[in-house]
């Protein structure tokens, strides 16, 4: 039996889970985590699991993965099915090397880019930044992309947040991050924290909120900065003026939505997705560079605004953000990968389709 669509994810996310199987009935979980304390051979021991799993899998006329890391799997049924379809989205940081990796990952890196760019058939990136890079990286060509609007990423139960956005704010500024010690550098947690420091130097009243589980066990003691762990985000929001994401690269960042509908101000590095949403903001919200002393030169301008100046801000945040719904959401991801789809002519069962955004105009 050939089915016409079968999803492969990690199966630890609600969100993916739930818009995968809102366009097939059929998915299959995948997840590496490499041989504990870290080896060089984890690109080796991901191909052989990779492989494994690709075999475990029967055929389907197309399949739709999740991230760099599960392309393999797709990538090795890929080449046993050659006359199906890969459909890849993207939501982390795929086409961005650190620095820091050695000559055998940056070895993987580079054949990684060239297994995408012959085998990837759709490419399901979050933001035109994340396409941009794929072009750039992969050499994916633009008739092959097609940029889903921060679609998974929908705000969960965006109205706890409203009531939030005319509070009187403190200098408090947020940085949300979850797993630390793993996602640290890439989330720009040095610069945060360098930031800050920078800024404190020039005005003792600012507190630095560290939220995110993990952050509670952070080797970081000054007084002015609170390890605050995995709490609701709602509760930091409440006390936050800013929402910092100096991330070296991010595909979107979903804390900076959330902060922008509860009335705190976000700012982004270029190297985050969500730039995109700011870049028409009545203050300039996007810092060039990592530079310690230029974020807290932005947060120091972003403290000092008045409230009527606070509050035309956050009307245009409140804007930018709030279609982030998750029924908008789904139905913008089913649209996408039906139309996707439809070039192949690979139909989603109606019994998975959510209504497109047509058909809810038409409602």
């Amino acid at each position: 039996m050939t089915y016409p669509l079968i999803a492969i994810h990690r199966g630890r996310n609600a969100k993916v889970s739930l818009f995968f199987r809102s366009v097939t009935d059929v998915d299959y979980n995948f997840d590496f985590r490499g041989v504990a304390g870290g080896s060089r051979l984890n690109p080796f021991w991901l191909l052989l699991k990779a492989w494994i799993t690709s075999k475990e899998i029967p055929e389907a006329r197309a399949y739709l993965v999740e991230g760099g890391m599960l392309f393999w799997v797709g990538w090795f049924l890929k080449r046993r099915y050659p006359n199906s379809r890969l459909l890849l989205r993207i939501p982390e940081p795929a086409f961005w090397l650190s620095p820091h990796k050695g000559r055998l990952q940056r070895a993987f890196y580079r054949f990684r880019m060239r297994c995408m760019r012959n085998s990837v058939d759709w490419l399901l990136p979050e933001s035109r930044m994340v396409a941009e890079d794929a072009k750039r990286e992969a050499g994916i060509p633009e008739d092959r992309i097609a940029v889903i609007p921060h679609c998974l990423t929908y705000i969960s139960a965006p109205e706890r947040f409203f009531p939030l956005r005319r509070i009187r704010r403190r200098a408090v500024i947020a940085f949300v991050i979850d797993r630390p010690q793993d996602a640290g550098y890439v989330k720009g947690l040095d610069v945060a924290v360098a930031a800050c420091r920078a800024l404190h130097r020039q005005r003792d009243d600012i507190t630095l909120l560290l939220a995110g589980a993990g952050t509670q066990y952070l080797d970081i003691d000054e007084p002015w900065i609170r390890r605050l762990g995995h709490v609701p985000i709602e509760e930091v929001f409440a006390q936050a003026a800013l929402c910092i994401a100096p991330a070296r690269y991010d595909a979107f960042v979903i804390a900076v939505a959330e902060a922008a509908l509860a009335g705190t101000i976000p700012l982004v590095s270029t190297g985050v997705g969500a730039k995109e949403c700011l870049e028409n903001a009545p203050c300039a919200l996007i810092v060039d560079g990592l530079s310690p002393e230029k974020w807290a030169n932005r947060m120091e301008i972003l403290l000092n605004l008045s409230e009527g100046d606070r509050s035309i801000l956050q009307d245009y945040l409140y804007g930018a953000f709030s279609s982030l719904t998750q029924e908008r959401c789904l139905a913008s991801f089913c649209d996408l990968v039906s139309n996707a789809l439809e070039q192949y002519d690979i139909p989603i069962p109606p019994s998975n389709r959510a209504p497109s955004s047509v058909e809810k105009d038409r409602s």
